[in-house]
């Protein structure tokens, strides 16, 4: 028991550290300007609708967490806004 506390520690601890580098990367300038350009709004828009489903499915696919959670801090998700929005 104990050791499936320390992986589910380290997990959330990975995960918040990915999106925390996320929501880092976008306070630079160039990095900003990207993220408010227009092409990426129809991505941007995706991923706040779809958030939890994508972290959740990232979760279980090889290769997918870092890009997910990386990305879900740059563009400004959280989960727990996706589920209180509906």
């Amino acid at each position: 028991l104990e050791a499936l506390a320390a992986v589910a520690l380290g997990v959330a601890i990975y995960d918040f550290s990915l999106y925390s580098f996320g929501r880092v990367a976008r306070t630079h300038p160039k990095m900003r300007a990207w993220v408010e350009h227009e092409r990426v709004a129809p991505l941007k828009s995706w991923l706040h609708e779809q958030l939890t489903v994508t972290l959740l499915t990232a979760a279980f696919l090889p290769g997918f967490r870092f890009p997910t959670n990386v990305a879900s801090g740059f563009f400004g998700g959280m989960p727990a806004t996706d589920v209180t929005a509906k």
